[in-house]
């Protein structure tokens, strides 16, 4: 698994996307640059809900390019 610049400007661990994307079911998505990808949302078994998006690599690695606590997403929507 390999991470984007963007995916970590919130500092969020790894390790805490690993777990959110090991103990949740993906849902196919397109991204906003037209590639097939995976959103998955849950908790990260520490409390933290997040919201991780990820792209296929060639060779069968992902490369996490979104993440976000799903909190800053509600709160936006709330606007």
């Amino acid at each position: 698994m390999r991470f984007t610049t963007n995916a970590n400007k919130r500092r969020i661990p790894h390790e805490a996307v690993w777990r959110v994307i090991v103990r949740n079911q993906p849902r196919p998505i397109v991204t906003g640059g037209g590639q097939d990808g995976l959103w998955y949302e849950g908790d990260d078994g520490e409390g933290l809900e997040l919201e991780v998006i990820t792209v296929p690599l060639p060779g069968g690695d992902e490369l996490v390019i979104h993440v976000m606590p799903t909190s800053h997403r509600h709160h936006k929507e709330g606007r």
